[in-house]
C-alpha cells in the first residue's frame, strides 16, 4: 500500500470522490471552498488510486472527512488504513484531537467504534451530517 498527501486537491481524489459521492450516492455540490484549505490524501494499491480523504484544522482540532474507497476495494480494511494514516499525520502536526466528519451510515459508525475499541484514534469527536 502506498499513499500520498497533497496541499491541493489532486486529480485522483477528485475522480474517486466523483465516483463515490456523486455517481454512487447522488450528492450534489461535492466539491467546496474548503477543498482549497485542506491536506488531501490518496491511497494507492499497485500504483492505482483506490481511496482518498481530506483533513483540515478547525478549533484546534484536525477534522477528517470526505473519506472514500472505490466500490471494488471496499471490505478490505482500507478505510482503517486511511484513518490510521490521517491520525499519524495529525500527530506529526501536534494535534491531540481528531474530529471525524461523516455521513450517518452504519458502516462508518462501526468503523469508528472498532477504532475506538482498538485505541487506534487518540481522541475523536464524531460529527454525523
Amino acid at each position: 500500500m502506498q499513499y500520498q498527501f497533497y496541499n491541493q486537491l489532486p486529480k485522483e481524489a477528485q475522480e474517486i470522490r466523483q465516483k463515490v459521492f456523486v455517481e454512487e450516492q447522488g450528492f450534489e455540490n461535492e466539491f467546496d471552498e474548503r477543498d482549497h484549505d485542506c491536506f488531501h490524501f490518496v491511497l494507492f494499491n499497485n500504483h492505482q488510486p483506490i481511496g482518498c480523504a481530506r483533513m483540515y484544522e478547525e478549533n484546534q482540532a484536525m477534522v477528517l472527512g470526505r473519506i472514500a474507497i472505490l466500490k471494488e476495494y471496499r471490505h478490505h480494511h482500507y478505510g482503517t488504513c486511511i484513518l490510521q494514516c490521517l491520525e499519524n499525520k495529525a500527530k506529526e502536526m501536534n494535534f491531540s484531537q481528531v474530529v471525524l466528519s461523516a455521513q450517518v451510515r452504519a458502516s462508518i459508525r462501526r468503523m469508528a467504534i472498532f477504532l475506538l475499541a482498538k485505541n487506534i484514534l487518540m481522541s475523536i469527536v464524531l460529527i454525523f451530517i
